[in-house]
C-alpha cells in the first residue's frame, strides 16, 4: 500500500451523526468532570460558556474549555458544574426549523445520556438566573472565565449581586470569584491517551501535507503564494482533516521575514525561499508546523548558511526538551545557537543601541549578545507553546515565577526562527530578505520525547 493509501485508509475523513457533538468518548468526558471536581473547593461552583456567534452563524468556535468538558460543538449553551452536585447544561433543544439550516443536532436527552447527568438537568437558557441562583446559594466561590466573554461576565455579576441581596435571610452568595483558567489549565496541558491519538493524527496529515507541498512547489514553479497556499490545504482535507488549526501562512522572500504574514498574493522569484506555517487539526485537535526551503531546491550560500543555523537551533532545542527539563531551558539552547550562529555571520557588527536607536554600537562578542538580549533583532519570539485543542493552548508556564518542569503528557512546538529584513540596511546586503522558520511539534513520554511532526524533510 503506497503512502497515498495509507493515510487515506488510516485517517477517513470522519462523518458525525449528530452536528452537534464531538467524537469525544462519553466516557471520557465524565472522567474530566469528574478530574474538574476533584480541583473545586467545597462550596463552589463553576460556570462554562460556549461562546456566541457574531457573524451571522457561520463561524462559530466553541469555546475549548466547555468543549473539553462536554464535547458539545454548539454557542450560547451554559455549562453549571456545582462542586457535589449534578451539573446543569442550558441549551435550545433542536427543532425542525433550526434542522432545516444547520442539520440535525442531539436532543436534550441524547445530550443528558452522553454528559451523565439527569435530563432533568438539560433546560432552556432563559433558566439561567433561576438556575445560577439556586447554584450559588450557600457557596462560598465562583469560578467562570471572567474578561472573556463580556455579555455573559455582566449577566454572571449581574445574578451574583441580586443573590447577595439576600444575606438578611440566612442565604449567602460566594464571596470569592476565581478564573477557569486556575483549574482547567493543569487539566489540559497532560493529555489523554485519547488526546494524544488526535494530535498525532492531526500532525502525521500536516506533516505529510508540508511534504507534498514542497516536492509539488519546487517541480512546478507557482507564481504565487496562494498557489501553494490552495495545494497545502487541499492535502490536508483530502486526507481527512476536519479543518484548519490557525490560518495557513505562506511567505516568499522577504515575506517571509513578517512572523504573521497575512497576505497570499505575493509573487514568488525562483530564487526565493518560502516559509510555509500551517497544520490541520482532527476532531477539534491541533498541529503547528513550518517549514522554510529554497522554490528552486537549490539555497544560496547566504540562504543556505541562514537555514542551516536555525536547522542547529531546532535539533539541539529539542534535544533539551526531555521530562525535569523546562521551556525556559529549550528557549536558551536555541537562542545561544542563533546568536552564536549570526555572530559568525558578521551580522553583530554594527546594530542600533536598543536604548539609543539613534546610535551604533559593536557588541564585544557572543555572550554580550545574548545578555542584553541583542540577539531579538533577528530572533524576537519565544521557541515554544503548549499545543492542544488550541494550537496556543491551555497551560501553566511559570509557578511564582518559576518554569514548570516538563512532565510526561505534555505537547508544545519548538521553532526557532532568523528573520533579516531587507529593510535592515545594518547587516551584510547579502543576507536582507531571508526568514526562515523551522518548527514541530514534540510530546513528552516518561522515556524522553517525540517528535510528532516528523518527515525527514526540514529543510
Amino acid at each position: 500500500m503506497d503512502n497515498d493509501m495509507q493515510l487515506r485508509f488510516c485517517f477517513p475523513p470522519g462523518k458525525r451523526e449528530k452536528k452537534s457533538l464531538m467524537k469525544i468518548p462519553s466516557d471520557i468526558i465524565k472522567k474530566r468532570l469528574e478530574r474538574l471536581r476533584g480541583k473545586m473547593a467545597s462550596h463552589s461552583v463553576a460556570v462554562f460558556y460556549s461562546g456566541k456567534n457574531s457573524s451571522g452563524g457561520y463561524a462559530h468556535r466553541t469555546d475549548t474549555d466547555f468543549l473539553y468538558l462536554t464535547g458539545l460543538d454548539e454557542e450560547d449553551i451554559y455549562f453549571i458544574v456545582p462542586c457535589d452536585d449534578p451539573a446543569v447544561l442550558l441549551r435550545i433543544p433542536p427543532d425542525e426549523k433550526a434542522r432545516q439550516w444547520t442539520g440535525e443536532k442531539m436532543s436534550n436527552p441524547e445530550v443528558a445520556e452522553f454528559l451523565g447527568i439527569p435530563v432533568s438537568h438539560v433546560v432552556p437558557p432563559v433558566s439561567l438566573e433561576d438556575v445560577l441562583q439556586k447554584n450559588l446559594k450557600n457557596k462560598k466561590t465562583l469560578i467562570f472565565p471572567f474578561g472573556k466573554y463580556p455579555d455573559m461576565q455582566w449577566d454572571i455579576l449581574r445574578i451574583l449581586q441580586t443573590s447577595r441581596a439576600n444575606a438578611r435571610s440566612k442565604i449567602y452568595a460566594p464571596s470569592e470569584i476565581i478564573h477557569t483558567d486556575t483549574l482547567m489549565a493543569p487539566l489540559r496541558m497532560i493529555k489523554e491517551p485519547w488526546e494524544m491519538e488526535q494530535i498525532k493524527k492531526a500532525s502525521a496529515i500536516s506533516a505529510r501535507a508540508h511534504h507534498a507541498v514542497r516536492e509539488w512547489t519546487q517541480a512546478t514553479h507557482p507564481r504565487y503564494e496562494y498557489e501553494i497556499r490552495a495545494f497545502l490545504e487541499y492535502e490536508f482535507y483530502r486526507h481527512g482533516a476536519d479543518g484548519l488549526a490557525y490560518p495557513s501562512i505562506v511567505a516568499s522572500g522577504n515575506n517571509a521575514t513578517f512572523l504573521h504574514y497575512p497576505h497570499y498574493d505575493g509573487e514568488i522569484q525562483k530564487t526565493d525561499l518560502v516559509l510555509i506555517d500551517a497544520g490541520c487539526e482532527t476532531n477539534g485537535y491541533a498541529s503547528d508546523i513550518t517549514r522554510t526551503f529554497p522554490v528552486s531546491g537549490e539555497a544560496s550560500p547566504e540562504q543556505s548558511a541562514v537555514l542551516e543555523i536555525v536547522r542547529r537551533a531546532h535539533d539541539a532545542a529539542i534535544a533539551e526538551a526531555v521530562p525535569g527539563a523546562t521551556l525556559d531551558a529549550v528557549h536558551e539552547r536555541a537562542v545561544r545557537i542563533i546568536a552564536e550562529g549570526l555572530w559568525d555571520l558578521g551580522q553583530f557588527q554594527k546594530i542600533p543601541d536598543p536604548e539609543n536607536p539613534g546610535k551604533m554600537i559593536s557588541p564585544s562578542g557572543v555572550a554580550e549578545v545574548i545578555e542584553k538580549e541583542y540577539y531579538k533583532l533577528f530572533y524576537m519570539h519565544r521557541t515554544s507553546h503548549f499545543m492542544g485543542m488550541d494550537v496556543h493552548d491551555s497551560g501553566i508556564y511559570y509557578n511564582e515565577e518559576k518554569p514548570v518542569v516538563l512532565s510526561p503528557g505534555m505537547v508544545f512546538t519548538v521553532e526557532p526562527g532568523i528573520y533579516l529584513s531587507r529593510d535592515l540596511e545594518y547587516i551584510p546586503p547579502e543576507y536582507r530578505g531571508i526568514g526562515v522558520r523551522l518548527e514541530d511539534d514534540v510530546f513528552i513520554h516518561e522515556k524522553g520525547s517525540e517528535i510528532l511532526t516528523r518527515d525527514d524533510s526540514h529543510l
